[in-house]
């Protein structure tokens, strides 16, 4: 699910009412939960051998095999080398 340009507007208005640093913090607490959430489910879906993909901060699409999983990064053998990856950044190619 992504969300929509009126989802992400109301999103602004709420983070623009915001007033303490407590408040940002605790947004903070929970999109690191849900990012981490997001991570943990990822990690289960994939099988050590399979095919899948990242993208770079450039925006390059890197495509890969998993080799080895662990609590934190997926290793993932390419052309270029052995990445670690988090979870969260894996999908399947």
């Amino acid at each position: 699910m992504s969300l929509s340009k009126s989802d992400l507007q109301k999103l602004d208005t709420l983070l623009s009412k915001m007033e303490s640093s407590e408040d940002y913090s605790n947004v903070v607490s929970r999109v690191k939960s849900a990012y981490n959430w997001m991570g943990a489910k990822n990690k289960a879906t994939f099988r050590v051998g399979q095919t899948v993909a990242f993208t770079r901060k450039n925006g390059d699409v890197i495509t890969g095999m998993l080799v080895k999983k662990n609590p934190k990064y997926q290793h993932v053998k390419t052309d270029e080398g052995t990445w670690k990856v988090p979870a969260s950044m894996l999908t399947a190619a």
